[in-house]
């Protein structure tokens, strides 16, 4: 079924734009002045007849939007070497799968990613094509984290698990043919939320910071519902009915939400904090969150590259394989990688720039 449900959006999407248009009503939907792409206008439209993952319960939700994932990727890029490993005990095992794209030289810069869904839902194979392609196309030694999942485990667990398996990462990396002086961390929705929270756990224990984070349309405040909740409450994949939902998974305890290791917008210092990318769709609930932690970043004289992609959705990742203005979104965050990676380390080899 999953692969019968691949071909037939691939042909609706091979469909000129205009066909698109008219499939879905006939209109381009326009909001803010932004005009949704018409990939994600015939996407979003299909979407309204699937059943949302929010209406189960959250093992039954984690078995449908795995099968969703399936439906819009690809067959995976080779990478010569991928390892999966697990740290801690019985009790507290996480998984860290490894990406590497060059195993012939050691004291690869590290990129620690962290996938999103809510805290709820996702965990490192419905994100393995983007940390293929994060891997094959930068000098990172990727290192996905299957953090441990609300409600079985809430606030403040998965943020326990991603900074645990970072100081694991560090400790064990010139094993793993990784350079412990040049670890980033990154992560989407969610795991954009957890790549910041760990960032602030570190400064205020203080530990070694990461060399930069980078955050795709990060879930970065779960203590109010910015004006894009309102806006885009319906009809662009995350709804707001999806967000109270992962939220009162994650956060049960409302006393949390105000805790800025739950919303990291709250956060009173960013003074000295590490580089930081950004990037926000237009049409999503959490844009104006996205939009606000880049402001308070800079107030705080933090470097950041913030990208918006006004005619792209939430969660635009994990449609790279399908729609190539995702694609293209996923290659501005590459191309801050290498950038970034390129002020760290004082040569980088042209044979590892696989692009």
């Amino acid at each position: 079924m999953t692969s019968i449900l691949r071909l037939f959006l691939k042909l609706f999407l091979s469909f000129p734009d205009s066909w698109k248009i008219k499939l879905t009503g006939g209109q381009a939907i326009q909001i803010n002045g932004n005009t949704l792409h018409p990939d994600f206008q015939l996407i979003a439209w299909v979407n309204r007849f699937i059943p949302n993952f929010n209406t189960y319960k959250p093992a039954k939700a984690r078995k449908v939007f795995d099968n969703s994932v399936k439906i819009i990727s690809n067959k995976p890029i080779f990478l010569p070497k991928i390892e999966t490993t697990v740290i801690g005990g019985m009790n507290d095992s996480i998984k860290i799968r490894i990406y590497n794209s060059d195993p012939t030289r050691d004291g690869h810069p590290i990129l620690v990613y962290f996938h999103g869904g809510g805290h709820v839902v996702g965990n490192i194979n419905t994100h393995d094509n983007l940390c293929r392609y994060l891997s094959y196309f930068t000098p990172c030694l990727v290192f996905s984290v299957d953090y441990r999942l609300a409600p079985e485990h809430p606030f403040p667990g998965p943020l326990n698990d991603t900074v645990r398996a970072y100081q694991w990462i560090k400790a064990n990396a010139i094993r793993l043919g990784g350079n412990p002086d040049k670890i980033a961390i990154a992560g989407d929705s969610a795991g954009g939320n957890l790549a910041l929270a760990t960032a602030i756990r570190l400064k205020e224990t203080n530990q070694a910071a990461p060399n930069f984070i980078g955050m795709l349309y990060p879930m970065v405040d779960v203590s109010k519902e910015h004006a894009s909740y309102n806006t885009f409450q319906d009809g662009f994949l995350l709804s707001r009915s999806q967000m109270r939902w992962f939220i009162n998974h994650h956060t049960p305890n409302t006393k949390d939400r105000i805790n800025p290791e739950a919303s990291p917008l709250l956060y009173s210092n960013f003074k000295n904090f590490p580089n930081c990318y950004i990037s926000t769709a237009g049409f999503d609930p959490l844009s104006d969150e996205g939009k606000e932690l880049a402001d308070l970043l800079r107030k705080d004289k933090v470097q950041v590259v913030h990208t918006d992609f006004p005619n792209l959705v939430h969660g635009y990742a994990s449609f790279a394989d399908i729609v190539p203005a995702a694609w293209d979104a996923i290659q501005d965050f590459i191309k801050y990688l290498k950038t970034e990676w390129s002020g760290h380390l004082k040569t980088e080899s042209p044979e590892h720039d696989n692009e």
